[in-house]
């Protein structure tokens, strides 16, 4: 018996009779009617040719699909819907050749897969597209801390937000000198691998600064910010620039001088030297304001004497930088 023209995907029962001889008599029995049941191969379903996927808004992302020009053994479609970094899945099985996907998370790559179902449920080859839903804005980072200060730099550590900490593309850092609030300095900082630690490089010493971070998405929300403060430590100051006298008496000079260019802020005191034939001192002035420029009168000195006067400054530990150029003056009868 030959069986032809079978249509695939169809499943088909046969019943089959025989006869059987035995002992090689005439004699002949007849054997119960076996009823078999026939198992085709099915084949793999058509594959859909492509598919689109695009995010509705922050938890949504819809998808498409185009079906094959010929269509064989297709009864319906099987999508699923993928977190690329924790790998969880939803999936769904529709007649439609598009599905929506809901209830997901924001700022996240997913992966959208489509198979066609054949009707004995054989899955067909699997045909992808990504989407990412769009973004929020975060909550503020977490534990802004100072972890170390030096003369030029600090090093700070934070976390990432605890909301939508995978919503942050960058973090806005912002640094501040309290000191002349003219010169505040953002640096916008990459988010990369969410990293905990920062080093801030080029401080000026003994000056006042202030940290300000916030958490920036990519389409521009930007997170409450949160902040810190911290000063630099000391370091030697350079020597005062352009001493000179705008004053003299038979027995006093005026001295004026401006601030060292380097480590300015940490001059806190000047010591002001004096030499001439006789004698020879020296008188220290406090400055906790730190001015730019600096006035102060010296008394008691024997008239008609020329004098050498030099200055140096000094940190508020002691710290005593290098004497300026000498001034010569020459006090009055």
């Amino acid at each position: 018996m030959s069986i032809t023209q079978i249509v695939p995907v169809n499943l088909l029962t046969f019943a089959t009779s025989g006869r059987g001889i035995k002992n090689f008599q005439e004699r002949e029995r007849t054997v119960s009617p076996l009823k078999r049941r026939a198992s085709l191969s099915f084949p793999v379903p058509s594959a859909v040719e492509s598919v689109s996927a695009t995010a509705n808004g922050t938890m949504s992302i819809s998808a498409s699909w185009s079906t094959a020009q010929v269509e064989e053994c297709v009864d319906h479609y099987y999508a699923c819907i993928r977190d690329a970094d924790t790998l969880t899945s939803d999936c769904l099985h529709t007649a439609d050749s598009q599905a929506i996907f809901n209830g997901l998370s924001p700022c996240v790559d997913y992966e959208v897969e489509v198979r066609s179902v054949s009707p004995s449920g054989q899955l067909g080859s699997a045909i992808f597209d990504t989407a990412t839903t769009k973004d929020v804005p975060t909550g503020a980072p977490q534990d802004l801390k100072i972890l170390a200060v030096m003369s030029h730099s600090a090093t700070v550590t934070f976390a990432a937000p605890a909301t939508f900490p995978q919503c942050v593309h960058e973090y806005d850092t912002r640094i501040i000198n309290l000191s002349d609030l003219n010169k505040r300095q953002p640096q916008l900082r990459p988010a990369g691998s969410l990293r905990t630690q920062e080093v801030f490089e080029g401080l000026a010493a003994c000056t006042d600064y202030g940290i300000g971070l916030s958490a920036v998405t990519v389409s521009g929300f930007e997170s409450p910010e949160v902040g810190c403060n911290f000063t630099t430590a000391e370091d030697t100051p350079s020597a005062p620039q352009g001493l000179n006298y705008t004053d003299v008496g038979a027995g006093s000079v005026s001295l004026r001088w401006f601030a060292p260019e380097t480590n300015t802020l940490c001059a806190v005191t000047y010591r002001v030297t004096w030499s001439c034939d006789l004698d020879s001192g020296s008188e220290e002035f406090a400055f906790l304001d730190r001015p730019f420029e600096v006035k102060v009168t010296l008394t008691g000195l024997a008239a008609a004497t020329a004098y050498t006067f030099s200055v140096s400054a000094k940190t508020a530990s002691g710290d005593g930088g290098a004497e300026s150029e000498p001034c010569h003056v020459t006090t009055l009868p």
